[in-house]
């Protein structure tokens, strides 16, 4: 009998490398792990019994197709495990908005998230949070100046922009396509008649090096307005901005200006750059 079961393995390993190009043992891997088909499903493939396909399985130590994401993809759509992952990755989101998204319960999205992912939602949850608390501990032993630097090169990450922080003799300044960054913030903010404005001062100690470009954040509270204004623009003393919605000033151009930020390679570059870019010391974050 293993006489006989060796032959017809042998016959249909030599069939399988023929028409698809890969090993049994890959060909049963790949349509068990990755395309979810069950036994009788691959034997129908290679036109054989449901019960050798079983034992091959077996024999090369391949798992039984895991049904469950096959069914929800069946009942939801193609697309629904990317809709999943788009929601349940959303800043603040959770498993009931993926719930309500899918209309099924809370109990089954963690179920979902756990097929997904590998571990529990509470699990990656606490893993984030952990991460997240190490990296505060680690920001509070950096200067004030670096803080605020970082927290800037995170937002502009998150717009798409690559960003390098490098450091001069007076303090620490970003790099993104060939600019060079300086940084301020403003949480403070006083009255001009009903109207708030934010004061962002210092500004002295931003010209100590040769920026191109001054990018000021005013935080209050969970509102933000990111101002990204030219080195020509940037007066000497202070700055008054106004993030309003309504406010107009001379600065509300500025507002949002990411797109200033293009890579230098696209404008027209001084000579002294045309010879090559000058090189700063890197400071890792």
């Amino acid at each position: 009998m293993d006489v006989r079961s060796n032959m017809v393995r042998g016959s249909l390993q030599n069939r399988v490398e023929d028409h698809f190009g890969m090993s049994l043992a890959r060909f049963i891997g790949y349509h068990t792990q990755v395309e979810s088909l069950c036994d009788y499903e691959i034997a129908e493939l290679l036109t054989v019994n449901t019960a050798l396909i079983g034992r091959l399985r077996k024999r090369f130590g391949i798992k039984r197709a895991d049904g469950f994401l096959r069914r929800f993809k069946g009942t939801y759509g193609e697309d629904a495990l990317e809709r999943f992952r788009e929601i349940i990755q959303q800043p603040h989101a959770s498993l009931s908005d993926v719930g309500r998204h899918f209309g099924f319960s809370r109990q089954y999205a963690s179920e979902l998230y756990k097929k997904i992912y590998g571990r529990s939602y509470r699990e990656i949850r606490q893993r984030e949070r952990e991460a997240t608390n190490r990296n505060l501990k680690e920001m509070s032993k950096k200067p004030k100046q670096l803080k605020q630097v970082l927290m800037m090169k995170g937002k502009m990450e998150s717009l798409g922009l690559a960003v390098r922080v490098h450091k001069k003799e007076h303090g620490y300044f970003l790099a993104t396509n060939g600019h060079k960054v300086a940084v301020r913030f403003s949480a403070t903010y006083r009255l001009r008649g009903r109207r708030e404005y934010f004061q962002v001062t210092n500004l002295k100690g931003a010209a100590r090096f040769d920026y191109d470009f001054l990018i000021v954040g005013c935080i209050r509270g969970a509102d933000q307005a990111y101002y990204v204004i030219p080195r020509h623009a940037v007066p000497e003393n202070g700055l008054s901005l106004m993030p309003q919605a309504n406010a107009k000033s001379k600065y509300s151009r500025f507002r949002d200006a990411w797109h200033l930020l293009t890579p230098k390679g696209m404008q027209t570059l001084p000579a002294k750059c045309a010879k090559g870019v000058e090189r700063w010391p890197t400071i890792e974050s």
